[in-house]
């Protein structure tokens, strides 16, 4: 009797978990996404899939996975663009999760991906959220210089830690601890004004090592590289101009962004990772891309005192 009792508990589904995917020409990858999502051991989920006016052959990929696994996979269509962050609000209100995770579509979860995840959630109540790391899938040497520059606080090796951001590349929030909240929607640095917004309610948020989703982009060249660099420089002027980030004094100081703040930080992190040599190795490009990020800031900085003065002028 102990014995079926056992069974059954082991067998008894854990809460639903929404797994949330915008797609955006991502047809060279969301198959890999997909198939990863079907092996996950956590069994008891549902994947929302949401094709944001895609011009490839991603609709037709989502439409294929929903025709095959319908009770499993949904598709959200959107005929005008809405960026990375109006597609998972447009995913939010198809949700029926009590927990919501988040990957993208040049990603491969690990198939212990929810299953660690859900189980981190269930160990504290008062858990938000929590965000896992993110191996790279890029050979290239531009590859792991923009990994660097991008997933640096997520990486493996790093310990368990309270976090600020749980970056949605692979993170799961607590349904009532987001309650009435959305994505600005933009594909600046949305994720990271989300945990602001989280954070100014009180929720706490912790990264999980062993949660793993491989990213695989699919463009390794400097044309692509540059551009993704002066994107993310985009991303850090349209969050701190707006958004009370703790490091929006340097704003008023940005003479300080010429010493590459970031990149010490960086350095430091994979200080403490088995990723320090292959660091070292991509370190010239690696600042190479924080320049670009910090030339676009200073960019955008200088356009903006420009328009100022001569508003003031008038």
């Amino acid at each position: 009797m102990a014995k079926r009792y056992k069974k059954r508990a082991a067998a008894a589904p854990g809460p639903l978990v929404s797994v949330i995917v915008p797609c955006r020409d991502a047809a060279a990858t969301l198959a890999g996404t997909i198939s990863g999502l079907l092996r996950q051991q956590y069994r008891h989920l549902e994947i929302i899939l949401v094709d944001d006016a895609s011009v490839d052959g991603t609709t037709r990929l989502i439409k294929r996975a929903v025709a095959r696994r319908p009770r499993l996979i949904k598709g959200v269509y959107l005929a005008k663009s809405r960026s990375a962050g109006g597609a998972r609000n447009a995913a939010l209100k198809k949700a029926r999760g009590e927990f919501i995770a988040f990957t993208d579509a040049d990603t491969v979860p690990a198939a212990d991906w929810l299953s660690r995840l859900v189980e981190l959630m269930l160990s504290s109540a008062d858990l938000a959220a929590a965000a896992g790391s993110v191996v790279n899938g890029a050979c290239s040497l531009f590859g792991w210089a923009d990994y660097f520059l991008t997933f640096s606080q997520v990486v493996p090796s790093l310990p368990p830690r309270e976090v600020s951001i749980a970056a949605t590349v692979n993170a799961i929030y607590r349904r009532a601890a987001i309650q009435g909240m959305r994505f600005v929607e933009t594909n600046f640095a949305e994720d990271a004004i989300f945990g602001l917004q989280l954070r100014k309610r009180g929720g706490r948020l912790r990264f999980h090592p062993r949660a793993r989703v491989v990213h695989v982009p699919q463009r390794n060249s400097w044309r692509d590289f540059r551009d993704k660099q002066l994107v993310m420089g985009n991303g850090f002027h349209y969050s701190r101009t707006r958004y009370p980030f703790a490091n929006r004094w340097l704003l008023r100081h940005a003479w300080l962004f010429l010493c590459l703040p970031r990149l010490w930080i960086i350095a430091g992190r994979m200080c403490l990772t088995r990723y320090f040599p292959l660091f070292l190795l991509t370190l010239p490009l690696v600042a190479a891309g924080e320049v670009l990020r910090t030339s676009q800031l200073f960019r955008l900085l200088w356009r903006e005192r420009g328009v100022a003065k001569g508003g003031k002028s008038r």
